[in-house]
């Protein structure tokens, strides 16, 4: 029995950590930056990168769009086959076993990760108005223009993310690990979407963990038990197993 609840406990832990969720939110905000970071490196990119990056942004508008305007088959909470959501999204042109290729000989995340830091700097830096010859009038003007200035970026950032104030923090990773996911058998696999005002979402529900269980007990040497309830301890010797 002891066991079986360790081996159970396991098994949910690894459909829990295969089951992304990412909210309407969350794909908001990683499409801000996705583009920011396009347009930021645009004239650097090669034509490959160039395609690749604009299907990616496609896969997050469409997985955004959905959410926003969920089609009338959708209710509050629908559960579908991994293929019928594809074909909501209008992907079917899109290979995702490529982009997410991509994605990882180009450690796009990383890039992501630090462009989104440095977005953070820059929005964190004061300019000090230079003194010269008019003294505090050249400040009080310089002051002046940099806080239209940040109120205009500000105003522009909040109309992206849909909020008064723009995240400095990726969401991208947990984006990715949904797109991913969306690569997996689909008999083995459900999308769960949630069309709810508060906070709409989709996640995959990972029905049959033993693809990711397999590599363990394949690799594994040696199992260790540990817990508060395993006693009696006795229960564990091999004549008992």
């Amino acid at each position: 029995m002891v066991l079986f609840d360790e081996a159970h406990n396991l098994i949910t832990a690894l459909s829990e950590i295969y089951s992304p969720r990412v909210t309407k939110e969350m794909l908001s905000v990683s499409l801000s930056q996705l583009r920011a970071y396009y347009e930021r490196y645009a004239d650097r990119l090669s034509s490959l990168s160039h395609s690749f990056l604009i299907h990616l942004q496609s896969i997050v508008q469409s997985l955004l769009q959905l959410l926003t305007t969920p089609p009338a088959s959708l209710g509050e909470v629908s559960v579908l086959p991994t293929d019928q959501f594809l074909l909501l999204l209008h992907l079917e042109g899109v290979n995702l076993f490529d982009i997410l290729h991509f994605i990882a000989a180009k450690r796009i995340v990383n890039k992501l990760n630090g462009f989104v830091d440095r977005m953070g700097e820059g929005d964190n830096k004061k300019v000090d108005g230079g003194k010269s010859k008019n003294g505090g009038d050249n400040l009080i003007k310089n002051e002046s223009e940099n806080k239209s200035k940040n109120e205009s970026d500000n105003a522009n950032r909040s109309e992206d993310n849909n909020s008064n104030k723009t995240p400095r923090v990726s969401h991208f990773p947990a984006v990715l690990s949904f797109i991913a996911s969306l690569t997996s058998e689909a008999d083995d696999t459900r999308i769960v979407v949630s069309c709810d005002r508060n906070c709409p979402y989709v996640q995959l529900l990972l029905l049959n963990p033993e693809a990711h269980f397999t590599p363990i007990v394949r690799d594994a040497r040696s199992v260790i038990i540990t817990g508060g309830t395993l006693q009696p301890v006795s229960s564990l010797s091999p004549s008992h197993l």
